[in-house]
């Protein structure tokens, strides 16, 4: 996928800030001599001004670029509702007959439920939304 001029100069080092402020906030041991590493409310509140600028940064963007040359199809917000409800259907549908159907076969084979537990049922969860993923990444 083609990246932007911009987003490999102002928003990659966005998400690289974010990091680095992360690691720096959740370093009370090495940095101030505290018994324990953790994100307190103030730094809680900190990560949010960040997200906030960076939101707002997003938004100005936004709106001065012009994505009427990309070929999407608009459609009205009863149909594209309509889509999403029938999207968020049809995942949760198909991650429950997956999750279902692989139980069922694995209890066939005789595998304990523990071992179902952390892997059908971990790898059932997450198969929806990276099938939603990939056709976004697809789009």
């Amino acid at each position: 996928m083609p990246v932007g001029h911009s987003t490999v100069w102002k928003e990659i080092p966005f998400s690289l800030l974010a990091i680095l402020a992360l690691g720096l906030l959740g370093a009370d041991t090495y940095l101030n001599g505290g018994s324990d590493n953790i994100i307190s409310r103030a730094d809680g509140g900190i990560l949010l001004l960040f997200l906030s600028i960076f939101l707002y940064y997003v938004y100005t963007i936004s709106g001065r670029e012009s994505n009427d040359d990309t070929g999407i199809t608009k459609y009205s917000l009863p149909v594209s509702s309509l889509f999403i409800i029938g999207g968020l259907v049809g995942l949760i549908l198909g991650g429950k007959m997956f999750v279902d159907g692989a139980v069922a076969i694995a209890l066939s084979f005789g595998m304990s439920e523990m071992v179902i537990g952390l892997t059908i049922v971990a790898i059932g969860t997450s198969l929806p939304e990276l099938a939603t993923s990939i056709i976004a990444a697809k789009k």
